[in-house]
């Protein structure tokens, strides 16, 4: 017996899906499962290459932002779309991971009147197992940010927090003037814990690259230092980025006694609109 239509449409032929008992199934025929912990799987089979965050940066990650530690940069995004927003937006978090990011700005959005409308799409199952365990009303869906399951213009907002970007299916899935809330680290961040672990440090390489089909309307820079004071959470920060699968044991191995760190945490809030 047909429940409701889900936000998100069908992969192979662009139809609405309807959710069922334990499925989501469009007028077509196909069907996609959810999983136990309750999202579904709409990534193509050609796209099965494709790999995310696996468990233990999972884990990491979901014990690191669930202390808070990055709840000053959740505060200023949210500071920074509020306004724009119509009363009942349609919500896309691009690359969700575990989904805290995702959590925090629907339930803000409802705290403050909103009826936000929130998915989630990322291509690690355990991320969105982890992601979907949180039960606060949002979909999520396993699913490439090439070939996004959302009809065109169906997104008010689409948020980006580290992930990759393909800005033509941003474009497409927008509304017209839409908004893209990007956050991406600045040349400093993190560079402490880089230098207690690496011998030679870089600073990051920064792009704000002009896109077609979008105005950045603000550059809000938050840089702070985090004062870390044990091991587990430090070895939490390291293992949820990139340099935890990049990392010789050698290196990883000077994490071990680390007990206290101060670490320059540095992001540019970036707000595109749809014109």
């Amino acid at each position: 017996m047909i429940e409701q239509t889900s936000a998100f449409c069908c992969p192979i032929c662009g139809k609405a899906l309807w959710k069922e008992a334990k499925s989501l199934r469009c007028a077509m025929g196909h069907c996609y499962d959810y999983a136990k912990s309750g999202y579904v799987n709409l990534l193509m089979s050609q796209q099965g290459g494709l790999h995310g965050d696996d468990r233990p940066m999972v884990r990491a990650r979901t014990a690191f932002l669930s202390a808070g530690h990055y709840r000053p940069l959740l505060d200023l995004m949210y500071s920074v779309l509020r306004d724009r927003l119509p009363r009942a937006p349609h919500i896309m978090d691009a690359g969700c991971g575990e989904g805290w990011y995702t959590q925090v700005i629907h339930e803000l959005l409802c705290r403050d009147g909103y009826l936000p409308e929130t998915v989630g799409v990322d291509i690690s199952r355990d991320a969105l197992a982890a992601a979907a365990k949180r039960k606060f009303g949002a979909e999520f869906a396993v699913a490439s940010l090439f070939h996004i399951p959302l009809s065109n213009h169906w997104a008010d907002l689409i948020v980006n927090v580290f992930a990759p970007d393909c800005m033509d299916e941003y474009f497409r899935v927008l509304s017209p003037g839409g908004y893209l809330l990007k956050v991406i680290p600045r040349e400093d961040h993190l560079l402490e814990l880089k230098q207690a672990v690496y011998d030679s440090v870089y600073e990051n390489e920064i792009s704000l690259p002009e896109h077609d089909g979008f105005s950045l309307l603000s550059n809000t820079v938050l840089r702070k230092k985090l004062c870390l004071t044990d091991n587990e959470t430090i070895k939490n920060l390291f293992a949820m980025t990139p340099y935890g699968r990049k990392t010789s044991p050698a290196d990883l191995a000077k994490l071990e006694n680390l007990t206290e760190l101060e670490t320059t945490i540095s992001f540019s809030v970036l707000l595109y609109q749809k014109v």
